[in-house]
């Protein structure tokens, strides 16, 4: 039998207009219960947050299918942790791109990526917490969600935002919990009321919402994504923060999320495509159309450049040297999704549809 306990946020306020999806008015009600006895294999996963999707509409006088189906990678279970979160969260946040909520179309911008320092402070977090069998935001070291982005990435290397962290955790009597992360993803959306909604507007937050917070900038990199998380989780069999008592594992998941800058000095490192993204110096290069259908050209290269496109996986799709100024790449056969022009130490993210 599996239980979850109380999920936990950490928020600041400031007031500015809205650009993201608005609360459910309940929970969906496929709870820890449900997720214990129905959820043991990828399709019910999809089937689980389909469900929700469908019940999201509903709730909210959405059109039918207007957030369309979950569908998984075929590689999904051999993917780690932060994949899986990014995936999640930006299938979710995508999926509502254009949908209108009362307030105008949400703005549905995918996170960048997770970035490597962010996400160690979020692994460590989530250590401490299990180490301690506790259940805060503050660590054992007295650090919060927020000096903990800044102890990481530099105080000057992320603009302010309302949200910093959520925490989820999970105890089990039975058989050690399966999917994680994929459950906290889901609760943090979609079964959140005791919780005020405070998770779901975290993982869904674009610039700004509907509750006066505040979101990204949105002036790094690409403007068609936004924003860096990190993802920590831990286990144990003696984790039991609230004395429950009787359960024989505990697991305990973090999700940081913060905004980068796009001034110099500042240097970040995507886990998921393994590239370094850093403003030191203005770079020359550009690349268009973007997004493209059937070809690039890559301006502003030196001679003997190295010119290289991986996709969203790290996985090099394209490599050669230049000896013009400007290139044209054949794109055509490309799936459509975010890939990353490489040259020398300079990236530009696309998106080929």
């Amino acid at each position: 039998m599996k239980y979850y306990a109380t999920l936990l946020l950490l928020t600041f306020f400031l007031q500015l207009p809205a650009q993201s999806p608005t609360d459910l008015l309940t929970d969906v009600g496929q709870d820890g219960f449900y997720w214990a006895f129905n959820v043991s294999s990828n399709s019910d996963l999809e089937t689980t947050f389909d469900n929700a999707r469908r019940a999201e509409e509903t709730q909210l006088s959405l059109a039918t299918n207007s957030l369309g189906n979950l569908s998984l990678p075929i590689d999904w279970s051999s993917r780690t942790d932060d994949e899986k979160v990014l995936f999640l969260m930006n299938a979710e946040r995508t999926c509502r791109a254009g949908v209108d909520y009362g307030s105008g179309p949400v703005l549905g911008l995918p996170f960048e990526g997770v970035e490597s320092l962010v996400d160690a402070a979020a692994q460590a977090h989530a250590d401490d917490q299990v180490a301690n069998n506790t259940f805060f935001h503050t660590g054992s070291d007295n650090s919060t969600p927020f000096s903990r982005i800044d102890s990481s990435v530099g105080i000057s290397c992320h603009s302010f935002m309302t949200y910093a962290e959520n925490l989820a955790a999970f105890f089990t009597s039975g058989p050690a919990n399966t999917f994680v992360v994929e459950h906290a993803v889901y609760d943090w959306l979609y079964e959140d009321l005791g919780s005020a909604w405070g998770h779901r507007r975290a993982a869904l937050i674009q610039d700004v919402d509907d509750y006066s917070a505040t979101g990204f900038t949105n002036d790094h990199g690409d403007p068609s994504s936004e924003g860096f998380i990190g993802v920590g989780i831990a286990s144990s069999p003696s984790y039991d923060p609230n004395n429950f008592g009787g359960f024989n594992n505990g697991d305990i998941v973090v999700f940081s999320v913060f905004d980068p800058v796009s001034t110099g000095g500042c240097t970040y490192i995507n886990l998921v495509t393994g590239l370094e993204v850093s403003f030191e110096e203005p770079s020359s290069l550009s690349v268009y159309p973007n997004p493209a259908t059937d070809r690039i050209f890559v301006e502003g290269l030196s001679a003997e450049a190295s010119v290289k496109i991986v996709n969203n996986m790290g996985m090099l799709v394209y490599s050669s040297f230049s000896e013009f100024d400007l290139i044209e790449i054949d794109v055509a056969d490309f799936p459509a999704g975010m890939y990353f022009v490489i040259v020398n130490s300079d990236v530009i993210k696309i998106v080929i549809n």
